[in-house]
């Protein structure tokens, strides 16, 4: 299982390299949480799934604990945990990721029953858990996303980036939908993407400005391209005899600190979260 580790202070970062992939991730605590002493309420997880075929599939899921969540930081963090393992049971009966969009209600349901169970643990309220979901599930030749909520999951293919679901909106201006939500199995929305993707990205909410052009409703390509550049830089050969694990990591924490440095924070005061996906060459 892996998992990131919290630093309330600052960051978290978190990496995994294999044959196929470099994945990895970092979160910084926004300076508006800072300011208010209250933790980072953003997590993430990333996995690699070994196939029976010999294939293995990359499973990447961003949680964002809602602001006027009690305990939104644990429902996050607990969210993000408990969607690997769960899409780890799944993905023994299935032969394509496309296959979740069967399952992926259902699969809901249990996310949400085990805050539930938090909840109760802690006789609280579920909705005192209440965070966002944002989950790509990828092989060689296909990627699934799912997401509920505000954040989302870009794909590079064909030399652009584009956006897979686009934020959702509560009901209201300026709010977003969580998982904890009255039949959140109903508004999940889902995709599939069956295109050459070299690249995936997940970010949280507090990126999305950035990272987003809110008019054309696209990704932006200034944003991403650079980022992507220092990371291919890190891809050596499938057949390397370096993993490149130790360089992986040490990006991640570069990552960290560009998301805590003043060309970020200056533009958003929320936490910042951004896990990458990339296939070995």
């Amino acid at each position: 299982m892996s998992d990131a580790r919290l630093d309330l202070e600052t960051s978290f970062t978190h990496a995994i390299t294999s044959e196929r992939w470099i994945s990895l991730g970092a979160s910084a605590i926004g300076t508006s949480h800072l300011t208010k002493g209250i933790p980072n309420d953003d997590s993430f997880a990333i996995q690699t799934i070994p196939r029976e075929d010999g294939s293995e599939w990359l499973v990447m899921v961003v949680c964002d604990g809602a602001g006027s969540a009690k305990f939104g930081g644990i429902g996050a963090k607990s969210t993000a945990i408990n969607t690997i393992e769960l899409i780890q049971n799944h993905t023994t009966t299935i032969s394509s990721p496309n296959e979740l969009q069967a399952t992926i209600k259902e699969i809901v349901k249990r996310l949400k029953n085990q805050l539930v169970n938090e909840a109760t643990s802690q006789s609280a309220k579920i909705r005192d858990f209440a965070c966002t979901w944002v989950l790509a599930v990828w092989s060689m030749d296909e990627l699934f996303i799912a997401q509920i909520g505000d954040g989302a999951c870009v794909f590079h293919a064909a030399d652009e980036w584009n956006v897979g679901i686009w934020p959702m909106q509560g009901e209201y201006a300026n709010t977003t939908r969580f998982i904890t939500d009255e039949h959140a199995e109903q508004i999940v929305e889902t995709c599939t993407h069956l295109t050459a993707v070299d690249a995936i990205v997940l970010f949280s909410d507090g990126l999305q400005r950035l990272a987003l052009r809110w008019q054309e409703r696209d990704a932006m390509q200034g944003f991403f391209n650079p980022l992507y550049r220092s990371l291919s830089a890190l891809n050596p050969p499938i057949h390397s005899e370096t993993t490149h694990s130790d360089a992986a990591l040490s990006w991640a924490n570069q990552l960290a600190g560009w998301l805590n440095g003043t060309q970020v924070n200056s533009r958003t005061d929320d936490d910042k979260t951004m896990v990458w996906g990339v296939k070995r060459t």
